[in-house]
């Protein structure tokens, strides 16, 4: 691999979407757009997907059917159609009847598992996360450590 060229996206709080879908379009749009303009690594906030919770009804279950089947299906897809190494920030898990915060994180088509191993104390409604995997992408070992 000659470069690493990063695209770092910080998640506006106010983006005023009115649906999950429309929130997933606005990820995967923002992580397309990086792609296209030559970034190979992508990169957004942890919580992003909580941005879900200022709707009525959205629980942490809810978040997570969003993140992992709505958002993260497209993600993967980017992944591997660009060879790139995508972190579309973190969402719930759920495990064993509580949840992770885990990160949507794929590289060249893979999932990698990274979850949150040090919990804040007002992360209540979180468990700790198990350990992160090391993976290799284009020639590099690479882990994602959210603590």
């Amino acid at each position: 691999m000659d470069a690493i060229r990063m695209s770092s996206h910080t998640y506006d709080v106010g983006f005023p979407f009115k649906s999950e879908r429309e929130l997933g379009d606005h990820f995967v749009d923002l992580i397309e757009q990086s792609l296209r303009g030559g970034a190979n690594v992508v990169v957004f906030p942890e919580y992003a997907c909580q941005a879900l919770a200022r709707l009525p009804g959205y629980d942490l279950a809810r978040i997570a059917a969003f993140a992992w089947s709505g958002v993260f299906p497209r993600v993967l897809e980017l992944s591997r159609t660009h060879g790139a190494l995508v972190c579309a920030g973190s969402a719930p898990f759920a495990r064993s009847g509580r949840f992770t915060n885990r990160a949507l994180l794929a590289a060249s088509w893979r999932e990698i598992v990274a979850e949150k191993r040090c919990l804040t104390p007002w992360e209540t409604s979180f468990i700790e996360g198990g350990e992160p995997e090391v993976f290799e992408w284009n020639g590099l070992r690479v882990a994602c450590l959210i603590y």
